[in-house]
């Protein structure tokens, strides 16, 4: 089976989705993998990377995309909210060009903050022709709200609306 892993974070950051990939791997599948530039936790870009460009990189060999994207910065919700969107922007713009030759099986979404990178995912999902499966990791609002990121009820009604859509346009 062809994966397509979609996920913000990706080696060298330290989460789960790095074993699940290598894992996927071992097992015989062909993991190709659209991420973003690694600058979590400290909020500034790992060594020998900057915000611009898109990077072509194999990781165990494992062919890893790296979009551009704004950092989080540190203790700033504007700034992580900016690094959200950037990620988001890019993967929609850029994510389709970079695998439009590749066919996947599936398309495997690791859904840590934001839940909203299942967007351009599900996109991609919809242009290739391929189901979108989605790991929740955090749940929404509710995560945003836990963390104080998000006060108002206003806000958490409104994200919890697009929640709904974002989880409306995945199969599983």
């Amino acid at each position: 089976m062809k994966i397509l892993i979609f996920t913000q974070y990706f080696w060298p950051e330290s989460f789960h989705i790095n074993e699940v990939a290598l894992e996927l791997k071992a097992k015989g599948h062909e993991i190709v993998v659209i991420t973003g530039k690694p600058n979590y936790p400290d909020g500034k870009f790992f060594s020998g990377y900057t915000a611009w460009g898109i990077d072509k990189e194999f990781w165990r060999g494992i062919p890893v995309h790296r979009l551009p994207l704004l950092a989080r910065g540190r203790k700033s919700s504007l700034k992580l909210l900016f690094n959200y969107c950037s990620f988001i922007i890019s993967s929609l713009l850029f994510a389709p060009w970079l695998v439009r030759k590749a066919k996947f099986d599936v398309i495997f979404v690791y859904g840590l903050s934001p839940i909203f990178q299942v967007i351009p995912a599900s996109f991609l999902g919809w242009l290739k022709g391929v189901p979108v499966a989605l790991w929740v990791q955090d749940l929404w609002p509710q995560s945003a709200e836990a963390t104080g990121h998000i006060k108002s009820p206003f806000f958490l009604k409104l994200l919890e609306k697009f929640v709904r859509f974002a989880y409306a346009h995945t199969d599983l």
